[in-house]
């Protein structure tokens, strides 16, 4: 059995509508995840690989960055919405809202 962005993407709402603090941390989490799979399919499909060597989610904003003002701005909201997964995954004495 496989799942697919549209999976995560569901998955990650509704978590979001959940009651509790591990709920929207979750669909953080899967929310992120399902734009980077998105973004990733979009960019094996149609940009050229990354020349440089770093982590795979900062070798995606790289390419899609390379790629003038709207690859620019799609680099940015994933690296806003890392933002929110980092914080969401890994800061666990800090509220989440």
């Amino acid at each position: 059995m496989s799942i697919d962005v549209s999976d995560l993407i569901s998955f990650a709402k509704q978590l979001a509508a959940g009651e509790t603090e591990c709920e929207w941390r979750s669909g953080a989490s899967r929310a992120y995840y399902a734009a980077y799979h998105k973004a990733l399919g979009v960019a094996e499909d149609c940009l050229p690989p990354s020349p440089y060597a770093t982590g795979v989610h900062q070798q995606l904003t790289d390419r899609f960055a390379a790629e003038g003002r709207k690859g620019t701005t799609l680099a940015y909201k994933l690296i806003d919405l890392k933002r929110v997964r980092t914080h969401a995954d890994y800061r666990l004495s800090e509220p989440f809202r």
